[in-house]
């Protein structure tokens, strides 16, 4: 009914402005008598009335806003109440998880502190740790307070292995030892004023003194797990004293069966001697050659030259010829044990040996590479090599800081690189044996012409290729020179009538050209050409 009734008032609507519209009045005029604005007609008969809407649909609309106004206040209420209740329930949350933080960081900072507590204890432990001249038969051997293993257990502590059902370190029962058979023992080692001097070195202070290449690299969990294990304060004080100096740190120490360990054991439960913990300048001589001895086979030698015998290090030996030899201070200068069958490999630990002025170890079965840190061993004079297996690089770079070393015998192995241009900083040299030793390819280097006081330089045998260096005639003091069975090329450069002082001269099996220069004449002290 509604749509009806508009519609004939809209009628009624057109009416009107058909007879305004008669009567003369203009477009878009209002009249001040009626609330209409007037406009008009489109073509299809709307106007547009102020009051319509006002009285009708807009009214009806009020009520109903009014009505849904209420409901809406009801529900805006409820809704506050309900977005209060969230907030606050928010803050709760927000207050809760702040206090958890607060209780996580407590928490870090106390394990914090704990730990750092447990590292200061350790290492008072350790440097306070009685020897074993100063833990008498009545008194248990210390262990730890958290341990619940006593001797006659093998708990695991092989960070390496977890599931090792054995510890790598397990305690001798030669525990029998006394101090008066350790104190008798002293009176047959040598030069005992000058030693007793040595105990008294500060344990503080480096043992080798060669901080440039040793540096302390101790795995925590490594030394957790040592000192865990039921061990002699003896053991626990040896280990982190030669751990830091152990090119893994540390961690060759648990290995099966490696010269390192089966050393450590020795020198902690083994020795017979029983050296001072004071003493470290005797710990690291008699370390390192117990690792010697192990990495070489020592059971299987020749001669076994009285090693890890209760006897001082420096009497470690079968003959004047054999063995070890020391200086007036009891450091150990001189290790020869040539053609003694030592096979295995040269360990590293033979660079502990700082005083080490002649090593010949030639003639045996020995493989592996050359320890690239023998070039620390910067008073060594005489290193001799020759006649093993060797193989790896020759590590001349390394050894370029060995400004005395005189004699270099490295003949018949087979290194896999070939001569370098540093072979020329060891301006030291005397006598160079080369014969057979590099399978790759190469040439002889020009720097070779630096080494002016070499009197023997021997390259035969190898895979030199090229022409011989024009500089080798400044090796004026040369009374041999051996360059057969090479591939050389080229002329025999005038340079070598300089050699005056040669005596052999050896360039045959190469593929040499040319005619002999007429220099040569000038070597009148030559006896061997070939």
């Amino acid at each position: 009914m509604g749509d009806i009734e508009r519609s004939n008032h809209y009628k009624e609507e057109e009416k009107v402005m058909e007879s305004d519209v008669e009567e003369g009045k203009g477009e878009d005029e209002f009249d001040e008598n009626s609330t209409e604005f007037r406009v008009p007609i489109d073509k299809r008969g709307i106007i547009c009335n102020r009051e319509f809407f006002s009285t009708f649909d807009l009214g009806a609309a009020g009520d109903l806003d009014s009505e849904d106004s209420d409901h809406q206040y009801e529900d805006n209420e409820e809704g506050s109440s309900l977005l209060h209740a969230s907030e606050v329930e928010g803050d709760k949350q927000e207050a809760e998880r702040r206090k958890m933080t607060t209780r996580i960081w407590i928490i870090f900072g106390l394990i914090l502190v704990i730990l750092l507590s447990i590292g200061v204890i350790m290492r008072y432990t350790v440097i306070k740790s009685p020897s074993r001249e100063q833990i008498t038969d009545d008194e248990p051997v210390p262990a730890p307070v958290n341990s619940p293993h006593n001797h006659s257990e093998s708990p695991s502590i092989n960070p390496l292995n977890s599931s090792a059902s054995s510890s790598p370190f397990v305690k001798s029962n030669n525990s029998t030892e006394s101090n008066n058979s350790t104190e008798s023992n002293n009176s047959t080692e040598p030069n005992n004023s000058t030693e007793s001097n040595n105990s008294a070195e500060s344990l503080s202070s480096n043992p080798l003194n060669a901080s440039t290449f040793f540096s302390p690299s101790i795995s925590p969990s490594v030394l957790m797990s040592v000192t865990s294990a039921p061990a002699t304060s003896r053991f626990t004080f040896l280990y982190n004293l030669l751990c830091i100096l152990d090119s893994s740190g540390g961690e060759s120490f648990f290995v099966d069966s490696s010269p390192q360990k089966l050393s450590l054991e020795w020198i902690s439960d083994t020795d017979e001697a029983v050296v001072s913990l004071l003493d470290t300048t005797r710990i690291i001589q008699r370390y390192s050659l117990a690792v010697l001895y192990y990495a070489t086979e020592g059971k299987n030698w020749k001669d076994q030259a009285n090693f890890l015998s209760r006897d001082h290090e420096c009497n470690w030996k079968s003959n004047d010829l054999n063995g070890v030899k020391c200086d007036s201070q009891n450091r150990v200068e001189s290790l020869i044990l040539e053609g003694n069958k030592l096979s295995g490999f040269i360990p590293r630990e033979v660079v502990y040996l700082k005083n080490l002025n002649f090593l010949n170890i030639r003639a045996n079965k020995l493989i592996g590479s050359i320890p690239t840190d023998i070039g620390y061993l910067t008073d060594l004079e005489v290193l001799s090599l020759q006649n093993n297996k060797l193989s790896g690089t020759f590590p001349v770079s390394e050894m370029s800081n060995m400004s005395k070393l005189r004699i270099l015998e490295l003949a018949s192995n087979k290194f896999s690189d070939t001569l370098h241009t540093e072979i020329g900083l060891l301006e030291s040299l005397t006598e160079l044996y080369f014969r057979e030793s590099f399978d790759k390819p190469g040439n002889i280097p020009s720097e070779i012409g630096f080494l002016t006081n070499l009197i023997v330089l021997d390259l035969s045998g190898n895979n030199f290729s090229n022409s011989i260096p024009n500089e080798i005639g400044r090796l004026t003091r040369l009374t041999r020179l051996l360059l057969d069975t090479n591939s050389l090329t080229g002329f025999i450069p005038m340079s070598m009538g300089d050699l005056v002082e040669l005596k052999t001269l050896s360039m045959d099996n190469n593929m040499l050209s040319g005619t002999i220069p007429p220099t040569l004449g000038n070597l009148s002290k030559l006896e061997n050409l070939w």
